[in-house]
């Protein structure tokens, strides 16, 4: 304010800067929403990445695991 960047009337410089606070929190509240999306996303492609780079190794056929070394389907419900 002493610069002239913005004015306020004097009785309302509290509003203002209560107001000022509000903004930028949404502000900061919205860029992590946006982190976290991108965070949730860049972990969805890096798995997708891995299964495909994996599936590629092996000749793009799947391996599954058989017998003993299978999973036990009834302790898996």
């Amino acid at each position: 304010m002493a610069e002239g960047d913005i004015e306020v009337e004097t009785m309302r410089v509290a509003d203002a800067e209560m107001d000022m606070a509000a903004i930028l929190k949404e502000y900061l509240a919205s860029e992590e929403r946006v982190n976290q999306a991108t965070r949730e996303a860049s972990s969805a492609g890096d798995m997708i990445t891995r299964a495909s780079t994996g599936q590629a190794r092996d000749g793009g056929r799947a391996r599954f695991k058989m017998g003993d070394e299978g999973i036990d389907s009834s302790s898996t419900r």
